[in-house]
């Protein structure tokens, strides 16, 4: 039997609940049921609510993943793609959506339109009727496009003038503090809202710093705008602070500002006055309560975005930092009461993952692979793609495709993430950076040079602060785990470890 591959497209996600998507689907069927010598693939390709009008379908939508199975020969010639018209594969400029066209006839894949049943194949670009009425095609779905864009641009317009000129509603959108009135036509703010909103900015203008507000509403069950309680966060705070809606500005889009649209005063009804507005956007405390003026090298956190917290996986966060005491380690969500796990001294964690396994790096490798890990992603990847070719190669043949299908939609999600992996190894990699040794944890340079190395050396660390342990994960590809901080281990103690290394892992 011959493969049939589906691709079936709409624009917006407003057309979700329309018949697009259905009346496609059944074109196929019909399709299917009159031409029983065809198969239809398991994998269908599919872009919900993505334009082909500037070809952003094309660029990172499903279609996108089939013209590169088709490139890179996933998709084997004498294929028969289904669409419900040419329309549906682009609708960009005429020799733009010819050429999409042309690529994928080139590589030997047949396109048939459901709607008219015309066979779009190989020959078909040595045959003038056919080019031109896939150009007539394409013309027209290009100017419908084009209409469409230049309605809603200038319906837009024409909202946004009677905005600005007379308050008029552009859209039932607002701040989450605000809803419609029942005549459509004003903004009315939600008075209990607002108290949370008046609430926030008296313990910013306090000096309070984002995590203690968050702390002190969670703590007196003040619901968020979504109606629950112990959920504020200190990113949600800051985004409402700085918001300029509650001064009734109504703020457009980054895209939309560098189009030259401009902001619309007065649009929203006014909940804080612009004088404590704009006083709160003056006070610059850091997230966690410190000062980011502050010069000493000792707030520089060496294990910043790869110590996570092994109870509920947050990063983990410097503490009680004061002249060179070190203060500890802790998980931010402590402070919200959402973790319950214990701090832990920094300064002893340091010496036993900086001092000792960081600035000894280079001796920490596989003993008996001495492949490094980029050669062995690489050599993964090979190995994949040709067991995907093969199957690919045995789907044509096959009675039964289904089984063949799955192992390849698995082996492709593995080949995806190799590559993702090669990708991050490389960018991390450590380079040459002098002595470890010599590097001066006392000053600013040092212990920013120092980070800068932790990040290209581990991938993560995992920190128990119960058991005061942790399992390191080395970006070679070794893990540590169980590895005690109570008790330092020499880095000739962990390098004799690498002769018990099991599949990469080794026990403490």
């Amino acid at each position: 039997m011959k493969k049939a591959i589906a691709y079936m497209r709409f624009s917006s996600p407003g057309q979700m609940s329309g018949d697009s998507l259905n009346r496609q689907r059944r074109l196929i069927a019909e399709w299917l049921k009159v031409n029983s010598d065809y198969y239809l693939d398991t994998i269908t390709y599919e872009d919900l609510g993505l334009s082909a009008f500037k070809g952003k379908h094309a660029q990172s939508g499903a279609f996108s993943e089939f013209l590169d199975a088709i490139e890179h020969g996933y998709i084997l010639p004498g294929t028969t793609l289904l669409v419900e018209s040419l329309d549906r594969l682009s609708r960009e400029k005429v020799g733009e959506a010819i050429e999409r066209l042309k690529l994928i006839l080139n590589h030997g894949i047949d396109v048939i339109t459901l709607c008219d049943n015309t066979v779009y194949n190989i020959d078909s670009l040595n045959e003038p009727y056919s080019l031109i009425k896939a150009i007539l095609i394409a013309q027209r779905a290009n100017e419908e496009s084009e209409i469409k864009s230049s309605r809603v641009k200038l319906s837009w317009k024409k909202k946004r003038q009677d905005a600005l000129e007379s308050g008029t509603i552009m859209t039932a959108s607002c701040p989450r503090w605000l809803s419609l009135d029942d005549k459509r036509t004003a903004f009315v703010p939600d008075p209990d809202r607002v108290k949370t909103i008046e609430l926030i900015f008296k313990l910013r203008m306090e000096r309070r710093s984002l995590n203690a507000i968050a702390k002190y509403l969670n703590d007196h069950a003040v619901k968020n705008f979504s109606g629950k309680e112990s959920a504020w966060g200190p990113s949600v705070i800051e985004k409402l602070l700085a918001n300029k809606a509650l001064i009734g500005i109504c703020v457009p889009s980054y895209r939309a500002r560098g189009k030259g649209i401009s902001e619309i005063a007065g649009y929203y009804p006014r909940v804080i006055s612009d004088d404590l507005f704009y006083a709160v956007q003056e006070i610059r405390l850091a997230p966690f309560g410190i000062s980011n003026s502050s010069k000493n090298p000792m707030l520089i956190n060496l294990l910043r975005t790869v110590m996570k917290c092994e109870a509920c996986g947050n990063t983990m966060i410097i503490h009680a930092v004061s002249g060179s005491l070190h203060g500890y380690y802790v998980c931010p969500m402590r402070r919200l009461h959402r973790c319950d796990r214990p701090s832990i001294k920094r300064d002893l964690v340091d010496y036993n993952i900086i001092n000792e396994l960081l600035f000894n790096c280079s001796k920490i490798q596989p003993v008996e692979n001495k492949k490094d890990a980029n050669e062995t992603l690489e050599l993964k990847i090979i190995e994949l793609q040709m067991k995907i070719n093969n199957l690919i190669a045995a789907l044509s043949v096959a009675p039964e495709v289904t089984a063949i299908a799955e192992k390849i939609r698995v082996l492709d999600k593995e080949l995806r993430r190799a590559s993702v992996s090669l990708k991050t190894l490389k960018s991390k990699a450590v380079s040459s950076l002098g002595d470890f040794h010599a590097i001066d944890l006392t000053s600013k340079n040092g212990r920013e040079l120092c980070r800068t190395l932790a990040y290209k050396t581990f991938e993560k660390i995992i920190i128990n602060t119960d058991n005061k342990t942790c399992d390191i994960y080395f970006m070679n590809g070794i893990v540590f785990k169980h590895y005690p901080l109570m008790k330092t281990i020499s880095a000739q103690q962990a390098i004799s470890t690498l002769k018990y290394m099991v599949d990469g892992e080794v026990y403490f």
